[in-house]
């Protein structure tokens, strides 16, 4: 484990304030260049941060040490004391911040390449076949466009692994992660949906459909982060 950054010689930014069960998120930049992002459950209660914030902090380290060579998840994960985890900084925009292009308004033309939902999708696929789940990429602020133009999925609290699960279940949570990525696809791009793609996003709509399927959280998700 890592010690902390000395707050001496790092600036330090808060960019969530979190709430009654949720991180602090702070920005840092190191006198070296390198920015991280630090999750702090510190600031909570003592029962959350002793249970919530234990049990999340070492969960999202975890997968994200176990995903790192995917390439799709930041790097650097490091537990920083029983309650704080840091992360690399992952420059770009996410997919909720960039407009849905409308070919009626100059000026909007997609910024997003089909390459890049093709690589985004083979990397989730290569993910489920390692026996994790993500289950939370209907939230578009968790699906970035990095500065390189390459994907990366952010925010591996809600995740889980399948290995141990029926495998009617681990294809139903499969289908979680398919419809929010596909459902990003044909927003930017449905003219490159092909018929393969299309038949498994409606399969995840009707599944969601049937079963009544919610967005997975474990912790609430404010408005804003």
């Amino acid at each position: 484990m890592e010690p902390t950054i000395s707050n001496r010689s790092v600036k330090k930014t808060l960019l969530h304030k979190g709430g009654f069960a949720n991180a602090k998120i702070y920005r840092l930049e190191t006198p070296d260049g390198e920015v991280f992002i630090e999750k702090d459950f510190s600031g909570c209660s003592f029962l959350i941060r002793n249970t919530i914030g234990r049990f999340l902090i070492r969960r999202e380290v975890h997968y994200l040490l176990r995903l790192e060579e995917t390439g799709v998840v930041p790097g650097k994960a490091r537990r920083i004391g029983s309650f704080c985890m840091r992360e690399t900084f992952c420059a770009g925009q996410t997919l909720r911040e960039i407009p849905k292009p409308n070919p009626k308004v100059p000026g909007s033309e997609n910024r997003i390449p089909v390459a890049y939902f093709h690589a985004l999708f083979n990397a989730l696929q290569n993910i489920h076949q390692s026996g994790i789940v993500h289950l939370d990429l209907h939230n578009l602020r968790n699906i970035i466009v990095s500065a390189d133009g390459t994907p990366v999925l952010l925010d591996w609290q809600s995740a889980i692994h399948t290995r141990l699960l029926l495998p009617p279940i681990r294809r139903l949570l499969e289908n979680i992660d398919n419809m929010g990525v596909l459902k990003a696809f044909d927003k930017f791009h449905p003219e490159a949906m092909n018929d393969e793609l299309s038949q498994k996003l409606e399969h995840a709509k009707k599944i969601r459909r049937r079963f009544w399927l919610p967005r997975i959280h474990l912790t609430r998700k404010d408005a804003k982060k």
